[in-house]
């Protein structure tokens, strides 16, 4: 598909947009010394032709939020902001400029303070959220 690159701009834009202190490329990673973003895809893959030849894909991915867990209170503090109704993940994602074939989207699911670590900082822990986001996708 040759729109993925536009996606990530787009969805990349639109955090970044709404969260200016996050890092944010659109691909896997950053540094881990400030809270970031990436956009990851399941282990479900991309369900291809779902209206049986007419040309549409479904797609799911995750956005994930990750900030370094320096301060368990305030680490918290600065996902909380990322749930926030009205102001949060879901909404920025909701209001970003579709590209060219992207006929739906909507955040499906989030899955809230999970625990991970990164091979790039062995020895720190991060805690994020990851918000399930589900592109109806034409051709």
């Amino acid at each position: 598909m040759a729109f993925w690159t536009d996606i990530r701009s787009s969805l990349s834009a639109a955090i970044t947009g709404a969260f200016p202190g996050a890092q944010m490329s659109g691909y896997l990673g950053a540094d881990g010394d400030s809270p970031f973003f990436e956009i990851d895809f399941p282990s479900g893959g991309i369900t291809l032709d779902s209206t049986y030849g007419r040309g549409t894909d479904e797609v799911e991915i995750i956005v994930r939020g990750v900030v370094p867990l320096t301060d368990p209170v305030e680490s918290q503090q600065a996902l909380d902001l990322w749930l926030e109704p009205g102001s949060g993940v879901r909404e920025a994602i909701h209001g970003m400029t579709r590209p060219t074939g992207v006929d739906d989207l909507r955040v499906q699911s989030i899955n809230a303070f999970s625990r991970l670590s990164l091979s790039e900082k062995p020895n720190a822990v991060f805690l994020c959220h990851e918000w399930v986001v589900r592109l109806l996708l034409s051709y």
